[in-house]
This record gives C-alpha cells, sequence and structure tokens, in this order.
C-alpha cells in the first residue's frame, strides 16, 4: 500500500518536470527497473517450483498400503479443483470477460488447446530450464518425483539434497519478497506514467469473480460432506473452530497442522495412517480457491490490457492456473512463484504483474482458511466413504 501511494505522489510530482525529462529519463529508468525487478522474481520461480514439486511428491512415502484410499483422495481433489474452476466461470462469464467466439473457429480453439497440452510435455531435460518454460519444468519435476517414490531410500541422499536445495531457494525468493513494496511501486509508477488508469479500475471485478467463486466452492464442498456423514453442520464446524481461527490469524496452513490433525483423529475419528498421510499431502497439493483467485487476476488482467480475452486464452488460464497451483511451494506468498507462471504461459502483461501481486497479497491472506477448511472436510469425506473412520465418534 506504501508503495502504491508513493506512486501515486510519484505520478503527481512528474507533472512538475519538463516533457524531456520525464519522457527522455523518468519513465525509462521506471521501466528499465520495473523490468529487471521481474525478470529477478520470475528466474527464482523455476528453482523454487522444480524442488518443491519433486520434494512433495518424494517425501509423501509408501502410500501402497493405502490401496484405494489415497487414490480416493486425490480424486476428490482433483474434482474441488474442477467444482472451482466451474465457480469461477460462472460468475466470471456474466460479467462479459470474454467475446463470444473469439478470432478462431470451433476446430483451431480444439487444437489450440490440445496444443498447449503437448507443448508442456518437454523434449529433453535441459532445454525447459534454458528457455525457462515453467510449465514444462513443472512436468520434469513431477516425473523425477514420482521416480524417486518408487525408489524410496535409494536415493535418500539425493532427497536430502533437493530439499536442502529448495529450502535455500526458498531463503532467496524470501530475501528478495523484501523488495516487494519497491517492487509494487516500480510497477504503479509504470502504470500511472504510462496513463493507463482504467487498468487500475479492474481491482473491483477481481474481487466481485473470486469472492463468490470461493463461497460457491466452500458451499459445495461442505453440501457434498454433510450429504455423506449424514451430520449436522454444527458437528462439522465446532471441530474445525480452532484450525480455521488459526488458518485466519496466521495465514499459515503449516501452523494449524497439529490442530487440524487433532480435528481429524480425535474429533472426527479418522485413522490415524490415513490423516498422517492425506493432511500433508493435501497442505503440499490442494489449493482450489487460490487456484479461482489467481486464475481470476489473470483472467481480468489479461481483459483489462487487451480489452477482451477469446476461448482459447480462457481455456489456458483454467488450466494452467490449476497446474501451478498444486505445484505451488506451501509457503506464505506463494503467489509471488505461480504469477510469473502463470503470465507468462498465458500471455499476460508482465506490467500488470504489480497490481496482480498487490491484489493476490492481500486476498491470498484468506487462502490458507479456506482450503484449509475444505481440505480437512475432503479428508473426512473420503475417509466415510472408506470406513477407514470411528463413525461413533461425538
Amino acid at each position: 500500500l506504501l508503495g502504491a501511494a508513493l506512486a501515486v505522489l510519484t505520478w503527481l510530482l512528474s507533472g512538475l518536470l519538463p516533457d524531456a525529462v520525464r519522457n527522455d529519463y523518468l519513465i525509462p529508468l521506471i521501466s528499465g527497473l520495473f523490468g529487471k525487478l521481474s525478470a529477478v522474481f520470475s528466474t527464482l520461480a523455476t528453482p523454487l517450483v522444480f524442488c518443491a514439486v519433486i520434494s512433495g511428491i518424494s517425501g509423501i512415502g509408501d502410500v501402497s498400503s493405502f490401496g484405494k484410499l489415497g487414490g480416493r483422495l486425490l480424486s476428490r481433489m482433483m474434482l474441488t479443483y474442477g467444482i472451482a474452476m466451474t465457480a469461477m466461470l460462472a460468475v466470471g462469464l456474466p460479467q462479459g470477460l470474454v467475446t463470444g467466439g473469439g478470432s478462431s473457429g470451433g476446430e483451431n480453439v480444439f487444437s489450440d488447446l490440445l496444443r498447449l497440452v503437448l507443448d508442456i510435455i518437454p523434449g529433453n531435460l535441459i532445454e525447459p530450464f534454458r528457455i525457462d518454460n515453467d510449465l514444462q519444468v513443472i512436468v520434469i519435476a513431477i516425473f523425477i518425483g514420482l521416480i524417486m517414490l518408487a525408489l524410496g531410500d535409494k536415493v535418500r541422499q539425493l532427497r536430502v539434497l533437493l530439499d536442502e536445495a529448495g529450502n535455500l531457494f526458498n531463503r532467496m525468493m524470501l530475501t528478495v519478497c523484501k523488495l516487494l513494496p519497491l517492487f509494487v511501486y516500480l510497477g504503479f509508477s509504470n502504470l500511472l506514467l504510462g496513463g493507463r488508469f482504467s487498468e487500475l479500475a479492474s481491482v473491483s471485478k477481481i474481487i466481485s469473480v473470486f469472492l463468490p467463486g470461493a463461497v460457491i466452492t466452500i458451499g459445495i464442498t461442505v453440501a457434498r460432506t454433510l450429504i455423506i456423514t449424514k451430520r449436522p453442520f454444527k458437528w462439522l464446524f465446532t471441530a474445525q473452530a480452532p484450525a480455521l481461527l488459526i488458518n485466519l490469524t496466521t495465514s499459515s496452513q503449516v501452523s494449524a497442522l497439529p490442530e487440524s490433525m487433532k480435528c481429524c483423529k480425535e474429533k472426527w475419528g479418522i485413522d490415524e495412517r490415513f490423516t498422517n498421510f492425506g493432511l500433508p499431502l493435501g497442505i503440499v497439493i490442494y489449493m482450489p480457491n487460490g487456484a479461482i483467485l489467481h486464475g481470476t487476476i489473470a483472467w481480468v488482467l489479461s481483459a483489462a490490457s487487451t480489452g477482451t480475452v477469446d476461448p482459447v486464452t480462457l481455456g489456458k488460464i483454467v488450466f494452467v492456473a490449476v497446474i501451478v497451483d498444486i505445484a505451488a511451494p506451501p509457503i506464505p506468498g506463494a503467489a509471488i512463484t505461480v504469477l510469473p507462471i502463470l503470465f507468462s504461459a498465458c500471455g499476460v502483461d508482465v506490467s500488470m504483474m504489480p497490481l496482480a501481486v498487490l491484489v493476490a497479497s492481500t486476498l491470498g491472506y484468506l487462502l490458507p482458511a479456506m482450503n484449509g477448511y475444505c481440505l480437512q472436510l475432503e479428508l473426512l469425506m473420503s475417509a466415510w466413504k472408506s470406513d477407514c473412520i470411528n463413525k461413533s465418534t461425538e
């Protein structure tokens, strides 16, 4: 907020400068610094996500003993991602954020989406890192993580090395994130000095799509749980309240993990092994409300910068938003790693990044509470359907 306020002050004071100084020195300086800082965030995002995905998958442990249980939980998580993106579209489409047909015909729309899917499959293990193709890097990380999971203790040292590398890049990102006020200042100044005032009004549209979309997603998750368990809402909410409060006050599912474990094991009676597996896994990959927020940001800001979004671009945004939020590291401020990848893959104007960061940082404070609340319900539904729960627990 301070960065945004100083940007407005800079814009006002720039009117006192001679046009030559303003156009030849001030605007190029701010634009150049903003571009360099954007590149730093984007560069650190790739290795951070790479290490986080591998560590998340290889750290699951041996899940073969769970049989269909783990698969059922994962399928429910993916179903909620589908519900979340459908809710985003249901709220956003009536607001006129997409053209009726776009520039492509029906066959071209399909072929463009198919090309997007094929393009995320890397040709080799090196080129995606050289050309900074983040989606292909994620695919490589998933492949390596699954192989390491299968090898188990045979690659224990490699797992330790990648965990330490992840910690290194995480610390580097947290250090660079201290420059976020400067990043927002430079970005907002760039927008204001460029006369792009209309794009600032898109913030209200982001809120008007994200919040209703999240409410719909959470409401459907609660309704599904009530139908499956046939228990009253009070029974669910009372058990979840302590973890929900911690998530709201700390914006961290990791901080709320002990209370989440207590809710699932003691208050709901879910099998301890399933809880110990499901909750940590969910904290890493289960972020449906984050997909709504980041997808909405990319959608609205793309429409603000280009005037409209065609169906192909919207399909890319939906697809990539789900992928990057599954792969996003479970750390505060994960939007800094998600947004550069999302913007790059979907062709969103990078100059809109400061506005995206400001909105994502503000609304993102609610995401751990939203996702953590739904995650416990997903765990309860899976355990209930699999008879992996003491149903007499009150």
